[in-house]
């Protein structure tokens, strides 16, 4: 058996003071599926590897298998259709490449149980279909056309909207459920960061007695600060002072860090 490797084969190519400014200006409000973009801003993996990073967490689906109580079930893949998000966090100033029509990419873990393969199945759009299976359940995105995207960029921000659904069939149950709109803000300059937002709809196409509806809230503001020296209001370091406690005030070192607005998961 051969190892797995610990990192990927090639550092991603920083991306410097690459300007976009000359790129995007004349396409705000367009899809940038087919614009071409500075290599620098491409992490060295292409959006069919990154499918299969949604099954990081496949263990949820493995335990949902084992639930007997469909609501503990559904509990479980809605636990599942977050996890997708999770990677997204540290990688909002980066994009994965563009596979080739025709290109496929394989992925077996013995580990986790799953086999994985993917396709790109059309070029433009850029449409992936992805399909795994293992004892515990069956997963794939897309039906008939597959799963892909829309980006529309609008001056300094970049919106993503996925087409297509996720799938997942375990035994005597096919849940189906939509991922939300995420947006990458400071696209050309400061430092980018994403937030996800919408509705995903869970159903069971077999059963209607349960569904499951998570919210992900647009972020409105995000504030930092510490409790005994100030709080501040935009990206850390920077941004505007909203408080600061008087001089004759003391207090302790504890960390605040919050997003206002209900931002994240209801």
């Amino acid at each position: 058996r051969l190892p797995r490797r610990s990192c990927l084969p090639a550092p991603s190519v920083p991306a410097g003071d690459v300007s976009l400014w000359n790129i995007l200006r004349n396409n705000v409000g367009k899809d940038l599926s087919k614009v071409s973009m500075p290599v620098q801003l491409n992490e060295p993996l292409n959006t069919l590897q990154r499918l299969c990073e949604e099954l990081e967490y496949s263990a949820l689906l493995d335990a949902a298998s084992r639930c007997a109580d469909p609501c503990e079930r559904l509990v479980c893949v809605a636990a599942f259709a977050v996890s997708a998000y999770a990677s997204t966090y540290y990688r909002a100033g980066s994009k994965p490449f563009n596979p080739v029509l025709g290109e496929t990419y394989e992925c077996v873990r013995p580990d986790k149980g799953f086999r994985f393969i993917s396709e790109q199945v059309c070029h433009h759009p850029p449409v992936s279909a992805c399909h795994a299976e293992s004892d515990n359940f069956i997963f794939w995105q897309g039906e008939h056309q597959g799963i892909g995207w829309k980006n529309k960029f609008w001056g300094k921000s970049l919106e993503i909207v996925p087409v297509g659904t996720v799938n997942v069939k375990l035994f005597g149950d096919h849940f189906e459920w939509n991922k939300v709109t995420s947006c990458i803000h400071n696209i050309l300059s400061g430092q980018r960061w994403i937030e996800h937002y919408g509705e995903v709809l869970i159903r069971n196409v077999r059963d209607s007695s349960y569904h499951c509806k998570i919210t992900f809230c647009k972020v409105i503001h995000r504030l930092f600060g510490k409790w005994h020296e100030g709080l501040y209001r935009g990206a850390s370091p920077a941004g505007q002072c909203l408080w600061k406690p008087s001089k004759e005030r003391g207090g302790g070192g504890a960390l605040l860090s919050l997003l206002a607005g209900g931002a994240g998961l209801l």
